[in-house]
């Protein structure tokens, strides 16, 4: 009973979100985005960090395409790449070596990397001020993120900040959530 609760708790949320997310208009999704990039790159652990994993942005998330183009010269930057129920992680050489994977989203090519990076910036649906994630429900980041010693960032607009998300045991918090403001 108790499961099933946490489950459509879970899904309130998300449509909220949805909701929230579409009135950004195109523009203001760039704008917050470029916002966003530049409070990553002011953080500490963002700037000692040699290797960073983070991700492809999907067309509603904040668009950090800018921060990979900007840095993937003199950082090891990292993409998640689904392999069934599992998610690898490959090293990022560039757009011109990538392609469309699980769900659409741009994969780099190549072999899966080993050991851990210095940092992870996670997307997600939403996240609380406790630090809690809520993503799109497939649990890659969940079954992934306890491997990593890494600091994890949590990436989202404002909007996506709740005062409480529903948790499961196997839900990681974020050391910290970076947005707009």
């Amino acid at each position: 009973m108790a499961e099933e609760f946490q489950s459509q708790a879970k899904a309130l949320v998300r449509k909220l979100i949805k909701e929230r997310k579409q009135q950004l208009s195109k523009d203001e999704q760039i704008c917050l985005s470029e916002k966003i990039v530049q409070h990553i790159e002011q953080c500490e652990a963002f700037r000692t960090a040699h290797s960073v994993l983070c991700y492809w942005p999907l067309a509603d998330e904040v668009q950090i395409g800018s921060l990979i183009d900007k840095y993937w010269q003199t950082k090891q930057f990292y993409l998640p790449v689904v392999r069934g129920d599992e998610m690898e992680i490959r090293l990022f050489r560039g757009r011109d070596h990538m392609q469309a994977g699980a769900f659409g989203i741009m994969e780099p090519l190549g072999e899966a990397c080993e050991g851990d990076v210095d940092l992870v910036l996670v997307p997600g649906v939403a996240f609380d001020l406790q630090g809690h994630r809520l993503g799109r429900g497939r649990g890659y980041y969940d079954r992934f993120l306890p491997s990593t010693q890494a600091r994890k960032i949590g990436v989202a607009f404002q909007l996506q900040i709740v005062d409480a998300l529903p948790v499961d045991v196997w839900d990681m918090s974020m050391d910290e959530v970076i947005t707009e403001k």
